[in-house]
């Protein structure tokens, strides 16, 4: 017997060295005792180990602690939820993990008020449906009723219309949930940007509101212009509508030119960049007080022989002629 004591009493100091303490602030821990369970995802990691009732910004809090193994996982954003087993079940502390990138609650650390709750009871539900049988309300709920009724008489098929349309939303949500995550997160980077160039946007709403003065003392002539080109509207339709088959014929021989254009687009560059030069050597060699000089450009089918070498001929005489 003596034995098996020591081993016992062995073990539990070697499994607390492990242990963490951690400390829960509840409005309300309803029967909640001391020695109950502490669990985390419905397996038991730990015991309440003391209740006691301490004063937390000028009211009454519960302060719990909590003593878990070292399988626990407690983060800095873990829930504390007191529950209950069953309907009359005795009372535990559920650890709800909170976000996979939380920091781990240092041990001894608070879980605060803001994460803390219970879990609603029987018997509340009970006295708040007490509460509404005495003060009449159930004949206002019959009423709803009747009204919901007849409203959605005839109407089950919209209904289950909408109600698949909210869970496939929901299941959009849920299968989004990331993405959602680092919009949030880079809305809250966004605003802290924001906070930090305060200086630059009262400086840019000083402008707008200049901006503003400006536009509303010239109301009077921006509505003239609006006029002006409502009356300017229709005969520019009439002419386009009058004149849109050559236009559609101009941009059908436009999108012919251009290709070709592309194609040659290094001889016409080649050309640009020799021009002045050719300009400025002519000038020297033809000296005098006056000197005209025509260029014959015509447009011809690229890739005809026979149509380019008459182009060209036809620009020699040109320029014979001329000088």
């Amino acid at each position: 017997m003596v034995a098996v004591t020591i081993v016992l009493a062995a073990s539990f100091a070697c499994g607390s060295g492990d242990a963490q303490t951690v400390i829960a602030e509840f409005a309300d821990v309803g029967d909640l005792v001391g020695r109950a369970n502490v669990q985390q995802s419905d397996a038991v990691i730990g015991t309440v180990r003391a209740i006691d009732l301490v004063q937390h910004g000028g009211r009454d809090i519960a302060r719990v602690t909590l003593r878990v193994g070292p399988e626990a996982k407690v983060t800095e954003g873990t829930t504390a939820i007191v529950r209950s087993t069953s309907l009359l079940g005795e009372k535990y502390v559920d650890l709800v993990p909170g976000p996979a990138d939380s920091p781990a609650l240092e041990d001894g650390g608070t879980i605060p008020v803001a994460r803390t709750r219970k879990a609603p009871e029987l018997e509340a539900v009970f006295a708040s449906l007490g509460a509404l049988l005495q003060s009449g309300g159930l004949e206002d709920l019959a009423r709803i009723t009747t009204a919901s009724a007849a409203i959605l008489e005839g109407q089950e098929e919209t209904v289950g219309r909408v109600l698949d349309g909210t869970a496939k939303l929901l299941s959009s949500i849920r299968s989004q949930k990331d993405a959602l995550a680092a919009g949030l997160g880079d809305l809250s980077e966004a605003s802290k940007t924001l906070r930090g160039r305060t200086d630059t946007l009262a400086r840019a709403l000083d402008v707008s509101d200049d901006a503003l003065r400006v536009v509303a003392s010239q109301s009077g002539r921006l509505e003239d212009l609006v006029v002006q080109l409502d009356k300017l509207g229709a005969p520019l339709a009439a002419l386009t509508r009058a004149h849109q088959q050559d236009i559609d014929a101009q941009v059908k021989a436009i999108n012919k030119v251009v290709p070709k254009l592309y194609e040659v687009r290094a001889t016409l560059e080649h050309a640009v960049r020799e021009l002045p030069a050719f300009t400025e050597l002519f000038a020297r060699a033809a000296p005098g007080d006056y000197v005209q000089l025509n260029v014959f450009a015509e447009a011809l089918p690229i890739g005809d022989p026979a149509l380019a070498a008459s182009g060209a001929t036809l620009q020699r005489m040109l320029l014979e002629a001329t000088l």
